[in-house]
């Protein structure tokens, strides 16, 4: 399964005293994913997104969608340096021990 879907209009437009991430960088967004139901299928899912990334590579703008994202990857590519830096700041303030956490976890400054 795979989407394109168009994320222009508002969503492209940073809203005063917006959050963390204000706005998406592009017009257009990918969506795509599949159900491993054996490791045959899982290794087809692997090369198909494979595939679909790389033909896409020449349009991407660097940016990535947090809740789209799987795999582990670095959380300071979902956000602008400067807002990751202050999300690192107000982690140290408000959860020094790592309490909160996900996916995709923001280290304490």
């Amino acid at each position: 399964m795979a989407e394109i879907r168009h994320i222009g209009g508002a969503l492209a437009r940073k809203p005063e005293r917006a959050g963390a991430l204000g706005r998406f960088n592009g017009e257009y967004m990918t969506f795509a994913g599949g159900i491993p139901v054996t490791p045959e299928i899982a290794a087809a899912i692997h090369v198909g997104l494979a595939t679909l990334t790389d033909a896409l590579t020449p349009w991407d703008s660097g940016s990535a969608y947090l809740n789209f994202t799987e795999d582990k990857v670095d959380p300071a590519k979902f956000y602008p340096a400067t807002n990751y830096e202050r999300l690192r700041r107000v982690k140290a303030e408000v959860d020094p021990t790592g309490l909160l956490r996900g996916n995709h976890a923001i280290s304490a400054a």
